[in-house]
């Protein structure tokens, strides 16, 4: 029975127990962003850089560690792959704006909306036409937004809201091509092409900062913008693992709390930020999310493909 009980256990924490760690983590690395710019005011770009530079790094140990170079990578949709790194990376940016000028909570909640998003877009990218279980899930998503950016105060969508919604919408079309590429293409080169862009394109902005502004390479400052990356990627790595374990519906269920943490965290740190219609907006994102998670099938027209919801990070 002990022995019963251990697997169980083990099974648990191999499996929901990584994803739902790796929403915490995912949370957390908002979290550092926000109280990283309250704290020195460091410009966006400095928390997107160390992100993607430090997955850079840690991915070339990787190949090191393996003893393949990345240069023996096998690309076979090379559109699309750069495709998933310039909105990948559009995406992280756009969220973290929205974390910086809106709050931790609104921004998590609307990032959180993605999957509508993903159903949108692939109208067009994977010519899948939308089920009613489709417009169900963007009826809920859409009222669960108004309720966000009706924050209790305002009568209209605050710069914050509106960054956290742009970066679900940019989300939407990375996972959409990340569908695409994970027909043709390694996990290795697709996260090597998204890592790689996104360092080149924030480095040279990140160093001429940093020569402009010298206090900001002070450790005090700096541990904000790393501990956001490693919590990012930690995140990343223990949703991957966690997807070994489960199938696609419990995955996605299990990624939705983040919406929870962030609800959670927000009553813990920012009361100011928490309102009546946030909680009723969290909730609807929620059980879109869950609409979304439960679709079967979809019809298709001739050469569609179906997607699956993968994570927003």
């Amino acid at each position: 029975m002990r022995t019963s009980n251990s697997s169980g256990l083990l099974n648990f924490f191999k499996g929901p127990g990584s994803i739902l760690l790796s929403a915490f983590l995912f949370y957390m690395a908002t979290f550092m962003v926000r109280i990283g710019f309250d704290a020195a005011e460091m410009p966006t770009i400095v928390f997107l850089s160390s992100r993607f530079l430090l997955g850079y790094v840690l991915l070339l140990v990787w190949f090191r560690l393996k003893r393949s170079k990345a240069s023996n990578l096998k690309a076979v949709n090379k559109k699309w792959l750069w495709y998933r790194a310039v909105w990948n990376l559009i995406a992280v940016f756009f969220f973290y704006l929205g974390v910086i000028y809106g709050t931790v909570t609104g921004a998590n909640i609307l990032n959180m909306t993605y999957p509508a998003f993903v159903a949108l877009f692939s109208i067009w990218l994977l010519t899948v036409r939308l089920t009613k279980t489709d417009l169900a899930g963007i009826c809920l998503t859409l009222v669960g937004v108004f309720f966000i950016s009706f924050n209790g105060e305002y009568y209209y969508p605050e710069k914050g809201d509106l960054f956290g919604l742009l970066s679900a919408i940019t989300a939407g079309v990375a996972i959409v091509a990340l569908k695409i590429i994970r027909e043709t293409d390694s996990t290795d080169a697709i996260l090597f092409y998204t890592f790689r862009l996104g360092a080149w394109l924030t480095i040279i902005p990140v160093i001429i900062i940093f020569w402009q502004t010298p206090s900001y390479l002070r450790w005090d400052v700096l541990y904000y913008s790393v501990a956001s990356a490693i919590f990012g990627i930690l995140g990343q790595i223990f949703l991957t693992f966690g997807y070994r374990f489960v199938n696609a519906v419990e995955g996605s269920i299990y990624s939705a709390s983040r919406l929870l943490f962030a609800l959670f965290m927000g009553m813990l740190f920012w009361q100011k930020d928490i309102y009546l219609q946030s909680i009723l907006g969290a909730i609807l994102i929620l059980l879109a999310n869950l609409v979304f998670a439960f679709k079967k099938t979809a019809p298709k027209s001739s050469g569609g493909r179906i997607p699956k919801y993968e994570q927003a990070e």
